[in-house]
């Protein structure tokens, strides 16, 4: 990736990513969207709510312009998800949908409320170490984390076979 990106331009990103995202999660069968198998144990609605933490998560460091959130960072990737899912399993898929809609569109707001020099400028976040580029950050836990887990959902329904998902 490269050093520099403007605002504007992440989030012509995220817009592209997350409708690709969203056209992928409306394609799905909703009977089958908590169904386990997609990453080990957890199921198309633990995917989304575990991307929805995330994305929670920069919109409390855009909220509060830090490099700060949820005692769950000071676990290991393993742990955290853990807890992350064990909090959400109980979530119809519906609240599931619904706080996803709602926190990205929280995260559209924070992020054009957001100078566009602050995505490169680390200064902007206390806390955040001087090497790091504040937009990487974002998006490693938005529009990339839904490509990544877009291809865990592919290749389960690949698993599943024709007409599983449909």
């Amino acid at each position: 990736m490269r050093d520099f990106i403007s605002r504007d331009h992440f989030l012509s990103l995220l817009h592209r990513e997350r409708a690709a995202w969203d056209g992928l999660i409306s394609g799905l069968d909703p009977a089958q969207m908590s169904q386990p198998g997609v990453c080990n144990e957890w199921s198309v609605k633990d995917t989304i709510a575990h991307i929805t933490f995330f994305e929670k998560e920069i919109i409390g460091m855009l909220k509060a312009r830090a490099l700060a959130g949820s005692d769950l960072w000071d676990l290991p990737a393993d742990e955290r998800n853990a807890v992350i899912f064990q909090q959400n399993r109980h979530l119809s898929m519906e609240k599931i949908l619904a706080d996803s809609a709602q926190t990205y569109h929280d995260l559209h707001v924070q992020l054009e409320s957001l100078p566009s020099e602050a995505m490169t400028d680390p200064k902007y976040f206390p806390g955040m170490p001087a090497d790091w580029q504040p937009w990487k950050i974002i998006a490693e836990n938005t529009f990339e984390h839904y490509t990544h887990h877009a291809a865990d959902i592919r290749s389960w329904l690949r698993k599943r076979g024709p007409g599983k998902h449909e």
